[in-house]
Parts: structure tokens; C-alpha cells; sequence
């Protein structure tokens, strides 16, 4: 066994799943619009295999299917959940990245930004102004915020992840939310079965309000039943695919703008103003309402203050425990946590949890 490398699992990536479609206008202009379900992208050369997954999909979840079985990869959330400000020109390659304080790009796409460092890769460091860039405001905006969603499909046929893109305030805010009080009851967010959702939520764009289907993580089940997956842990590490930056044709146009294109003639009856692409929003509308948990709380999002607290306690005992160098200082330390009925502040789970974080601990000690 060699260290560093035979303790690692990768994860294949084995498409996308797409939240809109593109449309052609009465002049034959295509343009994006936004659906209400999810629609598999197999990334595969076998055209049989490609049919197979998307037959399965469907006989799953139906031919347009308002929820879907996930679970998160067990990677860090910054990996399988990467959400950046990206700017593209007329190819597939991102011109610059940023997260809102700094950005990366190259100097031949810096003109009108800020330059404050430079990478050991070639890359110059420009200031970030996020909403404010240059490249977002104005008729051709160029940047936008930009997530990529990793997710395993455990009911599907096939061992990898699918990438899902979305530029939606409420669905980032949503999924980050999601995974902090999945964490919260748990103790972890990896490998645990939920089910992903497009919510209908009327949303301001320029002053004027549309209907879109946001990303949401149902809430309406059992504690018990959520954390019944606890026990089974998952692999420790693993490498899933960096997230696929190449254009995306449903949030960028053949020039690298934002598409501006109003609906058809034949559509605008049945709209309240026209979509300019999936997920145009000007920002949340009130926070305190957006933001997971919603105004009415599901049985998770109740039980999320409590979860959290024990959590936290558990990880504070954990620390007092790591201040012992001997397995009989450890043995000692745990009983007077269990006579002074600190353990009777935790969750089960999370007594389990800190179970096997001081069997792994006693494990590193020679004495």
C-alpha cells in the first residue's frame, strides 16, 4: 500500500443534469428556457448506454420528474458544490474566475480590472467586485455567478457523479443551507440518500416578477429515518472530477453573454415578462423567507437548533479528549464525562459519532 495514494477512491463523472432546454423564436433564433424538472445528460460516446440511463431516469422518476434521489459525494462541499463569479468570451474556456473578493484571469482579459497579485501558474490576481464587476453590468454582461452542483444518483444504474449548473441565488442559498443542517443531524452530509427538488418561487428580475424552479432539499421526513443512515459509513476520502467549466450554452451565447432574448410572440400570453435566461434573479426578495428553513418548518429544519448544539458539544468533548497522550488517561477522561453526565447532552448519534472518533483516537496512541 502506498501512502497518499492507495487510500484514494475517484469518482467518475457521468453527465449532467440539465434544468432547462433551448427553444427556437418565430425569427429562428434559439434561446434558453428554463423547465420545470430535470432533464439527465448522459456523457457517454455508447449510444445505447446514453439511452439506457435516460430510459432508467424516467422509469425511476417519470418522464419529467419534479424530484430526484440524490446523495452528496464524500468530499469536502467546496468540492462537489463549487460556486464561483465566471466570465467567458466566443469559445468554451473561461476568460475569469472570482469568489466576490479575488479572481483569476490572464492579462489579455484583465482590461478595466484592478490588478493585486499574480499565481504561481501564470495567472494574474485581479480584484473581484462580484455584482459590481464591469463585465456584469451594462447591455453585454459577460460574468455571472455560476454553481456546480456534484451529486450521486444511488438508484441509477452506474458508480459516478452528475453535474447540475445553476446561476439561481435561492438554489445556492437552498443547497448551502441544505448541507449545514444535513451536518447538523448527522454529523455529516456524505452518502446520505435525500431527495433534490424544483420548487416553483415567483422571483424579482429588473423590476419585474416571473415564475422559476429553484433547487431545494425536501425536509417533510423523519429524523429517525435520515439518521437511521448514520451507522453506515462511507468511504474517508475521495476524488470526484474537477467541475466541467466549459461553456454552458443554457447560461452563456455564442459571443459569452448573458442571453437578452425575449419569448417568442407565440409565448408572451402565457408569461408575466420574458425570461432572459434560466436563472435570472435580481437577488433575494426577503432573506428571512427565501433562505432554507422555509417559514413553514419541515420536522428537520425544527430539530436543527437542537442537532447543531449537540454537535457542537460533541466536538468540544472531542477536543478534551485529544489533551490525553495515554490510552489509560483517555479511559479516564471518558468516565468522568459519563459520571458527570456530560454524554447525556448529546444526540445517540452523535454519542456514536464520538464512540468512534475516541476508538480511532486510543488507535494513535502507543500507550
Amino acid at each position: 500500500m502506498i501512502t497518499g495514494i492507495s487510500d484514494i477512491r475517484r469518482i467518475p463523472r457521468l453527465g449532467k443534469i440539465r434544468l432547462g432546454i433551448k427553444k427556437e423564436s418565430a425569427k429562428g433564433v434559439s434561446y434558453p428556457a428554463e423547465v420545470d424538472y430535470f432533464i439527465l445528460d448522459p456523457e457517454t460516446p455508447d449510444t445505447k448506454r446514453r439511452e439506457e440511463l435516460v430510459e432508467h431516469f424516467k422509469k425511476l422518476y417519470g418522464d419529467k420528474p419534479k424530484a430526484i434521489k440524490i446523495m452528496f459525494p464524500p468530499v469536502p462541499p467546496e468540492l462537489f458544490f463549487s460556486q464561483f463569479y465566471k466570465r467567458y468570451g466566443s469559445g468554451a474556456l473561461l476568460k475569469c474566475k472570482g469568489d466576490g473578493e479575488v479572481a483569476e484571469t490572464t492579462p489579455e482579459f484583465a482590461e478595466g480590472l484592478e490588478k493585486i497579485g499574480e499565481t504561481d501558474r501564470g495567472f494574474i490576481q485581479v480584484k473581484c467586485l462580484g455584482e459590481e464587476c464591469p463585465y456584469q453590468l451594462g447591455p453585454k454582461k459577460q460574468c455571472a455567478r455560476m454553481a456546480s452542483l456534484q451529486v450521486i444518483l444511488p438508484e441509477l444504474k452506474g458508480i459516478g457523479v452528475f453535474q447540475i449548473n445553476t446561476g439561481s441565488f435561492n438554489s445556492i442559498v437552498n443547497i448551502n443551507s441544505a448541507i449545514e443542517w444535513i451536518k447538523g443531524l448527522c454529523g455529516r452530509y456524505a452518502m446520505i440518500p435525500l431527495t433534490l427538488m424544483r420548487v416553483p418561487q415567483d422571483i424579482a428580475y429588473e423590476g419585474k416578477k416571473s415564475k422559476h424552479y429553484v433547487l431545494a432539499i425536501d425536509q417533510q421526513i423523519s429524523i429517525g429515518e435520515i439518521q437511521k443512515f448514520v451507522s453506515i459509513t462511507p468511504i474517508e476520502r475521495a476524488l470526484i472530477p474537477a467541475p466541467d467549466e466549459k461553456k454552458d450554452d443554457l447560461f452563456y451565447d455564442a459571443n459569452g453573454e448573458r442571453p437578452q432574448l425575449p419569448a417568442p410572440v407565440e409565448e408572451k400570453a402565457s408569461q408575466e415578462a420574458p425570461q432572459a435566461t434560466i436563472d435570472d434573479e435580481d437577488g433575494p426578495q426577503d432573506p428571512a423567507k427565501e433562505a432554507l428553513p422555509p417559514k413553514e418548518k419541515g420536522p428537520l429544519a425544527k430539530s436543527f437548533e437542537e442537532n447543531r448544539k449537540s454537535y457542537a458539544r460533541m466536538n468540544e468533548l472531542f477536543e478534551g479528549i485529544k489533551t490525553c497522550k495515554t490510552k489509560a488517561h483517555v479511559k479516564g477522561y471518558c468516565e468522568q464525562m459519563k459520571s458527570g453526565g456530560d454524554l447525556e447532552e448529546l444526540l445517540p448519534v452523535h454519542k456514536d459519532e464520538l464512540r468512534n472518533k475516541v476508538e480511532n483516537y486510543m488507535k494513535g496512541l502507543k500507550v
